[in-house]
């Protein structure tokens, strides 16, 4: 399994296409688009003391 940062399934394609595992026939590849849900949290806990703080929510 290769996983390529495309901003399309077009530009996957090409960059799979110009692969020379794949030009030279040693292998075929199949596109399947993959849904990356990106975000942090951060989370302060401070053990001394009872407290707990949301920072950031992205």
């Amino acid at each position: 399994m290769l996983i390529y940062r495309a901003s399309s399934v077009e530009e996957a394609k090409k960059i799979a296409q110009a692969d020379p595992v794949h030009t030279s026939g040693a292998r075929t590849f199949t596109i399947r688009p993959w849904l990356l849900n990106d975000g942090k949290i951060t989370i302060q806990v401070t053990l001394s003391e009872p407290q707990r703080s949301l920072i950031q929510l992205d």
